[in-house]
């Protein structure tokens, strides 16, 4: 849990909740949840969103992906700037994928 501070004095609250389940043969499930009040996400109502994915590993590495949704612009996704207003989505959604190698 993290809390942050925000120029208004206001305290923002971010928290989340993530489980991986190993199916056997390296294949796992992987999901999170998380939540953003209004002073952390900067928008109306907060921020809720999730993931939910599938990955497999292998003897040097692993691959994945996954559907990612959020009810405001994702936070690690660019936000529009239309002059001095920076527009959010009312609802995000996202495909992360994930290839790692090792050696």
């Amino acid at each position: 849990m993290l809390l942050t501070l925000k120029a208004k004095k206001t305290t923002g609250l971010e928290a989340g909740l993530g489980v991986n389940y190993d199916l056997g043969s390296g294949l796992g499930v992987v999901a999170d949840f998380r939540y953003l009040n209004e002073a952390a996400a900067g928008v109306k109502d907060g921020n809720i969103g999730g993931m939910l994915g599938v990955e497999k590993g292998y003897s040097n590495g692993k691959i994945g992906a996954g559907v990612e949704f959020a009810t405001a612009t994702i936070v690690s996704m660019p936000e529009t700037n239309d002059g001095d207003k920076v527009a959010t989505e009312e609802m995000s959604i996202a495909i992360p994928v994930k290839v790692e190698y090792w050696f």
